[in-house]
């Protein structure tokens, strides 16, 4: 089986390299190190109870390295767009991400799922979950709320992206999706029921 490839991108102090750590290496660490690229190989179990082997790339923050980000998307089966839900600043640049990895895959079948991190910065969050929910909803894509730091949904959201390698990506009309377009019913159920552990998990930091 061809490894699979999972391309982490989104703006810099995000979090990426702290959710792949967690994930990959079970590690946090509380000091920023920007990241380049780096390649991570890591035996995963998918949904269907196999084991393959998968390939995590943490990619750079920002703009810096626009030919080396084009070459990963390119190589990219499947993605975690992240953002901090104390910038609205970084969701702004999530979607402009998003629209760049169709454009660059130049179809529209993207398999991704957008992740809020950071949702342990309660007291200094100013993106809700459900404005990102939205703007993730209008892609057709999953949406999770995480926390590296507190371990909360980081199993959860590589699960998400391993389910999606499991699945034939939706087929939608080139361009770039129209919020005002009707979702189908099934998919509209998925996308709510994915993000609704995630906001619990918010509402129960809260109250803590």
């Amino acid at each position: 089986m061809k490894k699979t490839r999972i391309v982490i991108v989104g703006s810099n102090c995000v979090g990426k390299t702290s959710l792949v750590l967690r994930y990959v290496l079970g590690k946090f660490n509380e000091q920023h190190k920007p990241t380049l690229s780096d390649c991570y190989d890591h035996i995963a179990q998918f949904p269907d109870g196999c084991h393959h082997c998968i390939e995590v790339l943490d990619t750079a923050g920002g703009d810096h390295f626009p030919v080396m980000r084009t070459l990963d998307i390119q190589r990219g089966d499947v993605f975690m767009i992240v953002f901090s839900v104390d910038s609205p600043d970084t969701l702004s640049a999530a979607k402009e991400t998003r629209k760049q990895i169709q454009d660059i895959k130049g179809c529209s079948k993207v398999r991704a799922v957008w992740v809020g991190n950071k949702i342990d910065l309660v007291s200094s969050r100013k993106v809700t979950a459900e404005e990102a929910l939205l703007k993730a909803f209008t892609f057709g894509d999953a949406y999770i709320e995480t926390s590296a730091k507190f371990i909360i949904n980081v199993d959860c959201v590589f699960q998400s992206v391993l389910s999606l390698m499991c699945m034939e990506p939706v087929k939608k009309d080139l361009g770039y999706p129209d919020s005002k377009k009707k979702v189908s019913k099934f998919r509209t159920k998925e996308l709510i029921n994915s993000s609704k552990g995630s906001m619990d998990l918010c509402k129960s930091i809260s109250d803590y």
